[in-house]
């Protein structure tokens, strides 16, 4: 599958690679499992596997996996972008 470049909104759903910021209370509504690589400017990067219903929780911008509060460092004024892929 051949990535484009492109902004994703919360809610679309599209078959190519994309690249979007999330905010705390964005929630992961696409089809299947998704891999998303955090990419936070000054803290390097992290890989996450998401899953539809997973949600950014309040609090801090981090990543919840089946409602699962994970603790990020990253204060809510901040923002993580996450590079969207599908799994081959």
């Amino acid at each position: 599958m051949v990535c484009e470049e492109g902004i994703f909104k919360v809610g679309e759903r599209k078959m190519v690679c994309e690249e979007r910021n999330l905010r705390v209370g964005d929630r992961i509504w696409e089809d299947g499992e998704r891999i998303f690589k955090v990419s936070e400017r000054k803290r390097g990067r992290e890989e996450r596997v998401l899953r539809v219903g997973d949600q950014i929780w309040e609090g801090e911008e981090r990543i919840s996996k089946d409602g699962e509060r994970n603790s990020f460092p990253y204060p809510t004024s901040q923002f993580q972008t996450f590079f969207l892929t599908y799994r081959s």
